[in-house]
């Protein structure tokens, strides 16, 4: 937990798509504006896009579900 007051506030537009089949592929962008600099310290606000897979089985009979998330940055 970070002590209160130590990190600025940063603005974020996030966007993400996703398709439901076997592996489940997905792409997240977000955008961040108007906070006077990047979360990551710089002096520009910045951008982030992340692929990625998230594979899964469904057993229908039992009503349970198993994923294994996988990030591609």
């Amino acid at each position: 937990m970070s002590p209160r007051g130590s990190w600025g506030s940063v603005k974020e537009l996030a966007f993400g798509v996703s398709y439901d089949t076997l592996v489940a592929p997905y792409a997240t962008v977000a955008v961040e504006f108007d906070s006077g600099g990047g979360a990551d310290g710089g002096d520009n606000d910045g951008t982030y896009f992340e692929l990625g897979i998230e594979p899964g089985l469904h057993w229908a009979a039992a009503m349970l579900e198993s994923a294994s998330p996988s990030l591609l940055e």
